[in-house]
């Protein structure tokens, strides 16, 4: 009897030291998957503040519509900002991207796109829109985010640009490069007029990260 019970506790003991050797082996391990995450974090924020344009701006080397400087720039900024490995490298980058967007805007609050226009206009501005004031809330950068807005704001389809609350197509946003006005009848729709979800929930979702009233005062119901 007593042999059998010293058997079993033997065995016990045995399966407790090995879970217990387990678990510790397992928190060893997590701890370095996340030491290899953070490396490769780490290593990804240095990649991106060192491919920065000297104009604040980053732009792809390879895809020709990325080349333009707004079209990624809101991006990055965005994922570098809410990444913990950059620190004090990331916020100098960070506003170096947001000099470059602000003096997107004119003296009249206008958005220069220059000659050909914004490659993903709805996209870039709503993405612009956030990331101008994510750091500083001064009179300047505030009024960046109005142009910015205001930008986004002309290609919602609304009542302005000849849609109806009865058009499938009223209150979003879509992919047109222009501005996006209701065809005549017996007209076609301009490229890419209509509306889509995408670009919706990034235009929602800029008015709704303002945090002031344009969503309720100046924006249709989308």
């Amino acid at each position: 009897m007593e042999k059998a019970r010293a058997n079993h506790m033997f065995k016990l003991t045995v399966l407790m030291t090995a879970a217990a050797l387990t678990v510790a082996g397992c928190g060893t391990a997590q701890r370095q998957r996340l030491a290899r995450i953070d490396a490769s974090l780490t290593g990804a924020v240095e990649y991106l503040v060192a491919a920065q344009s000297p104009d604040g701006a980053w732009r792809s080397q390879t895809y020709g519509c990325f080349r333009d400087g707004p079209t990624l720039t809101p991006y990055i900024m965005s994922c570098l900002l809410f990444l913990p490995q950059g620190r004090q490298n990331v916020q100098s980058s960070f506003r170096k991207g947001v000099q470059y967007l602000d003096d997107m805007v004119d003296e009249n609050g206008n958005i220069r796109t220059g000659p050909h226009g914004l490659n993903f206009p709805v996209y870039t501005a709503a993405s612009a829109s956030r990331v101008v004031v994510l750091l500083d809330r001064t009179a300047q950068r505030l009024r960046a985010q109005a142009a910015w807005l205001d930008y986004l704001r002309a290609r919602q389809l609304s009542t302005s640009l000849g849609w109806e609350p009865s058009d499938a197509d009223y209150g979003g946003w879509g992919f047109s490069l222009d501005i996006p006005r209701k065809p005549a009848p017996g007209r076609l729709k301009g490229a890419f007029c209509e509306s889509n979800l995408t670009a919706t929930i990034f235009g929602i979702g800029a008015f709704a990260s303002a945090n002031n009233s344009l969503m309720r005062s100046k924006t249709s119901h989308a």
